[in-house]
């Protein structure tokens, strides 16, 4: 069962709401301001990729759960795929951008639905982009290196 479940009706006006639902679920997990704007456009741009391939005005639902760094979040239509006759480049867009700051995601067609994974920093867990931006280089070093 899903920590959060928020139903609501297909329509772009309430992508709002289901990013202000997705940041308060970052924000009660104690993630950053940065983590908890990541995670609203991350839930934005899902609930449109998803509204572009549903009839407008059926359910859609964005539920939460999480571990203890990792946030699990899934936008599904209770219909299956509808052509709004919409340019492809603008779900590719969408698509490009759950790509590169998700984890990981997975796209189903029928109800079309995106489960994203996103590994949180939150109470401090190091990272990657910290661990690099604590290392100091010395780049006279690389050329003694390279020099052997």
């Amino acid at each position: 069962m899903p920590e959060v479940l928020f139903k609501f009706s297909a329509r772009p006006d309430n992508i709002k709401i289901a990013r202000l639902v997705a940041m308060g679920f970052a924000n009660r997990k104690g993630l950053s301001y940065e983590e908890i704007s990541d995670i609203a456009l991350l839930i934005g741009e899902a609930c449109s990729y998803i509204l572009m391939h549903v009839k407008e005005g059926t359910e859609l639902r964005l539920s939460f759960n999480s571990t203890d760094d990792i946030l699990f979040a899934d936008v599904t239509g209770s219909s299956t795929l509808y052509n709004h006759g919409l340019k492809p480049s603008l779900g590719r867009l969408s698509f490009l951008i759950i790509k590169q700051m998700a984890d990981t995601f997975i796209l189903s067609k029928n109800p079309p639905s995106i489960r994203i994974k996103y590994r949180m920093k939150k109470n401090g867990l190091p990272n990657i982009i910290d661990k690099l931006e604590q290392m100091s280089f010395n780049f006279s070093d690389l050329a003694e290196l390279r020099e052997q």
